[in-house]
């Protein structure tokens, strides 16, 4: 996949935590399931990137901000997510389903879900413990 330099860059400065929350590591040979990918760089630095990824017959989002303050609750999540949301609708025949989980302490991550990228909240008990919540995106419907 184009750019995954670019990703890990943003993946290297993510706390230890982050990086094991969202499966993250440098090297993984993930890119092969990455459907479509958005990076948001300012002033030539990668930022925020935004990835749709196949991984278990499921497709999902990732979202991921480079850490520090000078990138943090800066608005670069949001501009990944509008791209991708946009991309999703231009493409929903192509998905039937697409889902989001985030941290339920995670306020900017669920602000995305429900308001920039409009998804919904999957209410289902599908997840393995209550420290996540799940949304999703249903074929051009949200």
């Amino acid at each position: 996949m184009k750019n995954m330099d670019e990703v890990y860059e943003i993946i290297r400065t993510m706390s230890k935590e982050d990086k094991e929350l969202m499966g993250l590591y440098e090297g993984h040979p993930e890119s092969d399931r990455i459907v479509k990918q958005f990076i948001k760089k300012v002033d030539g630095v990668p930022v925020a990137f935004f990835q749709i990824r196949y991984i278990c017959s499921r497709y999902s989002i990732l979202i991921g901000t480079r850490s520090g303050i000078e990138y943090r609750n800066r608005g670069y999540a949001s501009e990944v997510a509008t791209e991708g949301k946009r991309w999703l609708d231009t493409h929903f025949d192509e998905f039937d389903y697409v889902f989001y989980v985030v941290r339920k302490d995670n306020t900017a991550s669920i602000n995305i879900a429900r308001n920039v990228m409009q998804l919904k909240l999957d209410e289902s008990p599908s997840l393995l413990d209550d420290r996540w919540i799940k949304f999703v995106y249903i074929g051009g419907q949200s």
